[in-house]
């Protein structure tokens, strides 16, 4: 649900039109990892979609950034309450701060 988050809000923002499906999937797959905990991107992940972790980590902090400004963004608005709503489990409103890459 967060990875589907963060791809609904690609296709509102120009920002993210110049990168390939592939890689905006991968940094969304990243994205809603790091986010629930997750902090391994390792080599089965790599492997199944031929992305290393420093080929998504800025793709990603790009998802964060529009993830964190979508509430207050006209375009983004209703994503964000659609991704907030109980049945979709507030996919929208964990906070977790998973740019720290140590």
């Amino acid at each position: 649900t967060i990875g589907r988050y963060a791809l609904e809000l690609t296709l509102q923002e120009y920002q993210y039109i110049s990168f390939r499906p592939s890689l905006l999937a991968a940094a969304a797959l990243f994205f809603s990892m790091k986010k629930t905990g997750n902090l391994t991107w390792d080599a089965t992940c790599q492997h199944y979609t031929s992305y290393s972790e420093e080929d998504i980590l800025e793709l990603a902090k790009k998802m964060d950034a529009s993830s964190t400004a979508a509430a207050g963004n006209r375009h983004c608005k209703t994503i964000y309450k659609k991704y907030s709503h109980k049945s979709i489990f507030r996919g929208c409103v964990i906070t977790t701060d998973f740019l720290v890459v140590g």
